[in-house]
């Protein structure tokens, strides 16, 4: 009985650290992206499925998605580290393997640059883009404009969400 209680308290505690290094590894580099940050937006602090990289004194970019998203929310803004950063970007090779993803919802008021290569090898077609209607007509037009660069073919659509 004694024995396994000391095993039990043996793993709780192996646990605990590994936990404890897990959390300082991705609050410690915010240039680096990890995939599964957690993310604060709207003073709501949600499980993101992807990382942002901070590219700039207040600009940030998506950075990585997880490969099995189905669904992926750009935000408007998102906090590293406790410093809020506004989205501007979506960096080269994010959505390249994301097969199964159908849906891209852009919170973003302002028109995002899409670096070419951002879809890589992705049938774009099969995949839809959901833009705020918080977004202005100009700055939509400009936002579609970079992804036709980036080589999205998919539709584009100005949504409620």
């Amino acid at each position: 009985m004694r024995n396994s209680i000391k095993k039990v308290l043996m793993i709780c505690l192996a646990v605990a650290v590994m936990c404890s290094f897990s959390v300082i590894g991705v609050f410690a580099d915010t240039t680096s992206p990890a995939a599964g940050w957690s993310v604060r937006t709207n003073d709501t602090t949600i499980k993101e499925v992807g990382a942002y990289k901070a590219v700039g004194s207040n600009k940030a970019a998506l950075a990585s998605v997880k490969t099995s998203v189905k669904t992926k929310t750009i935000f408007k803004t998102v906090t590293i580290n406790g410093k809020k950063y506004t989205v501007a970007q979506i960096n080269k090779n994010v959505f390249t393997n994301c097969k199964k993803l159908t849906v891209i919802k852009v919170k973003a008021t302002k028109a995002l640059t899409v670096k070419k290569g951002a879809f890589g090898n992705l049938n774009t077609k099969k995949i839809t883009i959901k833009v705020t209607k918080k977004m202005s007509k100009k700055q939509f037009k400009k936002f579609k404009k970079n992804l036709k660069k980036a080589g999205f073919k998919g539709k584009i659509k100005r949504v409620k969400l």
